[in-house]
């Protein structure tokens, strides 16, 4: 998993990179493709950086188990974390599944399917209104 997840970041940072380029901004085409690839990665990216945060914060706790004082804080501190942990784990296992390139398709076609049906609902209310009066 840590693998696809650290090829994903790089994808998404030469991406970031490509997209400040001035043969990129200069064609269009280009520059929508990998804004949209950017997009679809961006949230995997952002979950995977706080999944590594908290792989740090638990190193961190536990390096204060040998602190007496600090004991029972470090305790419940990486109990806290390893719950947060198995979480974020269970967002990125969704997060890499296949993407399906008909999906983007189908979102589109429904919001377009959305409007055209409260556009007819809208006209017939109007209708109605004014064959009432």
């Amino acid at each position: 998993m840590i693998n696809r997840l650290e090829a994903i970041q790089k994808k998404y940072n030469e991406i970031t990179e490509e997209l400040t380029k001035d043969e990129t901004i200069k064609d269009i085409k280009k520059m929508t493709e990998l804004s949209k690839e950017q997009r679809r990665l961006s949230e995997t990216v952002d979950i995977y950086q706080k999944y590594k945060r908290i792989l740090s914060d638990i190193e961190a706790a536990k390096e204060m188990l040998n602190d007496k004082e600090m004991q029972e804080f470090a305790k419940e501190e990486i109990s806290n974390l390893n719950k947060e942990k198995e979480q974020i784990e269970g967002e990125l296992e969704i997060l890499l599944l296949p993407h399906d390139p008909n999906d983007e398709k189908k979102s589109t076609s429904k919001k377009a399917d959305a409007e055209k049906d409260s556009k007819l609902h809208s006209d017939e209310e109007f209708d109605s209104y004014f064959k009432k009066q």
